[in-house]
């Protein structure tokens, strides 16, 4: 998705992700592997209740599919700039404190929870950055009022994400 609202983006701290070099085969339906990817990926629809009282409510998405699996040692993509490469960054308000940091990029909204920025003469699409210039807020968004954290991206998410833009 191509936007046109401008948007601040200011440096926080987190990590970022990059592509590795190769991901895991996909398992064999009715293998022992497969049933436990598959246990893995159908646990999120459970809330996180696990991890205490202020969890029972709250859920992380939970994608249809099992999860792309990683293989072998990440790699940074040369092409990356290394300053998009190695600091999360989060869409700001306009007037606020962080968009006046010196390391706060102007780009441009892609949808709800990304941004496009343009670095080194060419334009990245930024994953996860923040739901409008709202930071993380959490939502009742479930068919029975489950909590959401909105704008970011897990570990399982950012994984298909890099994974569907390769094919």
């Amino acid at each position: 998705f191509v936007g046109r609202l401008p948007v601040l983006l200011a440096p926080v701290s987190g990590e970022t992700l990059a592509p590795p070099p190769r991901w895991r085969e996909p398992l064999a339906a009715g293998s022992a592997a497969f049933a436990e990817a598959a246990s893995q990926a159908l646990a999120r629809k459970r809330p996180l209740a696990d991890l205490g009282a202020d969890y029972a409510t709250a859920v992380v998405p939970a994608l249809p599919a099992l999860d792309w699996v990683r293989a072998g040692e990440e790699v940074r993509d040369p092409r990356c700039p290394w300053e998009l490469a190695t600091t999360p960054m989060l869409k700001v308000a306009p007037d606020s404190e962080d968009a006046v940091h010196p390391s706060a990029l102007r780009g441009v909204a892609s949808g709800v929870r990304s941004a496009l920025v343009k670095a080194r003469g060419r334009w990245w699409r930024l994953k996860g950055c923040g739901n409008r210039d709202q930071g993380f807020p959490v939502e009742a968004c479930g068919d029975h009022g489950e909590l959401n954290i909105r704008g970011c991206c897990f570990e399982h998410t950012a994984n298909t994400e890099l994974r569907m833009t390769e094919l």
